[in-house]
């Protein structure tokens, strides 16, 4: 596969609003009237999202620890958009093309990677077995020359940006044949190949986890995906932490487990 094949068009977005805060004025005698506390910073994030950005908000607070409040909720890329249209959203990352309408600046390129489970002992599989695997053709992984045992497949929801790359890039377009556990994230995709010695998967390299490892496959190059912030250039908090992102620290966050 040529590297502009291998290339996707993901992105995840960012979108960023300061913290609010007040100043309470009166004079020396008089008991200062309480400040109020400053609102949260909300990070919103999509399924394909939300273990990326739970690291990097980890991250960030390790480096800028006087920032106390900064939570990360779990929305659907809908909620999002609708978050982000009204302005109730202060921050918000999502997998996919970034709005033309709104701001946006890149973070990281993250292969996806094939997995299996870690008691599997292939080390690598051809494009045409991996094709037979996921069109229902193979059923058996002794057909590969592992040992005899059920081969079940793991997809993941049909609209995420990561499967729509893998079926187009690495299956080549083919379909995905019936009988395939579908996982709502990364992170359930880990957990379902990491529970079953005969599953085969495929996520985004920094959902890998020590009970699943990745399968070489012989002949393709790792098709990537690019995350971005979008929507109004951030300020404040928000800025901080997209700077952060960018940087050397932020790329080996963002990037953990993903080396070849």
């Amino acid at each position: 596969m040529t590297g502009s094949r291998a290339a996707l068009a993901a992105w995840r977005t960012l979108v960023a609003a300061g913290l609010a805060s007040a100043i309470a004025a009166g004079c020396s005698t008089a008991t200062p009237a309480p400040t109020p506390a400053a609102e949260p910073l909300v990070v919103l994030a999509s399924a394909e999202a939300y273990s990326s950005v739970l690291r990097l908000r980890l991250g960030f607070l390790v480096q800028a620890g006087q920032i106390a409040d900064l939570q990360v909720r779990l929305v659907t890329s809908e909620g999002i958009q609708s978050a982000i249209g009204s302005g109730e959203a202060q921050l918000a990352f999502v997998v996919g093309e970034p709005d033309p309408q709104g701001w946006a600046a890149p973070i990281a390129s993250v292969p996806i990677r094939l997995v299996v489970n870690l008691a599997n002992p292939l080390a690598e599989i051809d494009e045409e077995d991996l094709r037979s695997i996921f069109a229902g053709n193979i059923n058996d992984w002794q057909e590969l020359g592992a040992p005899a045992g059920a081969v079940r497949m793991i997809a993941q929801e049909a609209q995420f940006v990561t499967a729509r790359a893998f079926q187009r890039d690495t299956l080549g377009g083919g379909q995905i044949g019936g009988g395939a556990t579908v996982a709502p994230s990364g992170w359930a995709m880990a957990q379902a190949v990491g529970d079953d010695p005969g599953a085969i998967g495929y996520i985004m390299c920094n959902d890998l986890t020590p009970r699943i490892r990745a399968l070489r496959i012989v002949g393709e190059g790792q098709p990537l995906s690019r995350e971005a912030s979008a929507r109004h250039p951030p300020t404040g908090v928000a800025l901080e932490m997209l700077l952060w992102a960018q940087s050397p620290s932020g790329q080996q966050t963002v990037l953990e487990n993903c080396s070849p």
